[in-house]
């Protein structure tokens, strides 16, 4: 399976995707893979630490992930990462981390088929 970010110069971020996430992947059905990269692509290369309306803060944090965005049909699943500021070179290279996916039912975000925690409602 790949699961691919294409990166081109002007981009501020560099994202990884995590051995775990790609695993956590493979329980989504392979016809949604093309909807969470592309979300990824679009938010999460230039300002992954802006809110909006589909990109929030986790608090608390779930597995590490201080990020998650919605994407997908009805912004179904959720791609949990976290952001790593110089942590990888001496150049302060700006890192996101993709650390796993996962489907939102009703309150209750499931990570490889097991249930992970209730999402507060919004407000």
């Amino acid at each position: 399976m790949q699961f691919r970010v294409e990166l081109c110069t002007v981009m501020k971020y560099r994202v990884v995707v995590t051995r775990p996430a790609l695993q956590s992947l493979e329980t989504i059905e392979r016809k949604y893979h093309r909807a969470i990269r592309d979300a990824i692509t679009e938010n999460l290369i230039r300002k992954p630490a802006v809110p909006t309306r589909n990109r929030k803060m986790l608090d608390p944090a779930i597995f590490g992930a201080t990020w998650e965005l919605r994407c997908g049909p009805g912004n179904r699943y959720r791609v949990l990462y976290e952001l790593l500021e110089g942590e990888d070179d001496e150049a302060g290279e700006r890192v996101v981390q993709v650390l796993l996916f996962g489907e939102k039912i009703g309150a209750q975000l499931f990570v490889m088929g097991q249930s992970v925690t209730p999402l507060e409602e919004e407000l």
